[in-house]
């Protein structure tokens, strides 16, 4: 099987579920560390298999490679749409994690929770959002990745929204607009939902 091809099937939705099915059988029996196991993670979140959950669901605590954990959470949460079901994890790594050093699992959780919060508003996690944007000890892609998913909880749409490519002023490039409307929302500016 040449896997990259078949991440690329997927990708398209051209992918089989039998094609589907041996990528989670190689990901759960081999050990070959020649395979990448993001590479097969990713085939099957493309795919849409949900049959494979469980397996996915597997990743999320696999503390030994971050990417894995991130790609587990993208998957469940923003490919297939589960966010809700998995809205505790999301919550935990949201908070960081020492084995996360490069914060990747994190800005996912910032991510999922921004489009999470576009749906359904919950003042805790907006609350959590506007914290890890004011907090200067966080780094700044975190504080940037906050602000983001802030603005998309607002309403705002991609291309309205700084790109991820630059860094960005947290001061002069951030819409008061939106701050506003995150205080207002957490009741930290005096108004209740």
């Amino acid at each position: 099987m040449n896997f990259d091809e078949l991440l690329q099937k997927a990708k398209r939705g051209e992918i089989s579920q039998e094609e589907i099915d041996d990528v989670a059988r190689v990901l759960t029996t081999a050990r070959d560390e020649n395979l990448s196991e993001y590479t097969l993670l990713h085939i099957i979140g493309r795919g849409f298999s949900l049959k494979h959950e469980e397996l996915v669901v597997s990743f999320l605590e696999r503390k030994d490679d971050p990417m894995l954990v991130r790609l587990a959470l993208q998957i469940l949460c923003h490919f297939w749409g589960k966010t809700e079901k998995y809205l505790a994890t999301v919550k935990e790594y949201l908070h960081g994690a020492p084995w996360d050093e490069d914060d990747d699992v994190k800005l996912m959780a910032i991510s999922i929770t921004g489009e999470y919060l576009r749906k359904k508003p919950e003042a805790d996690l907006l609350r959590r959002l506007l914290h890890l944007f004011r907090d200067a000890a966080e780094e700044r892609i975190t504080r940037e990745a906050a602000y983001c998913a802030m603005a998309r909880a607002y309403g705002w749409g991609w291309q309205e929204i700084p790109r991820a490519s630059r860094h960005f002023d947290l001061e002069k490039d951030t819409d008061k607009e939106v701050l506003e409307w995150a205080l207002a929302r957490t009741s930290e500016g005096g108004e209740h939902e």
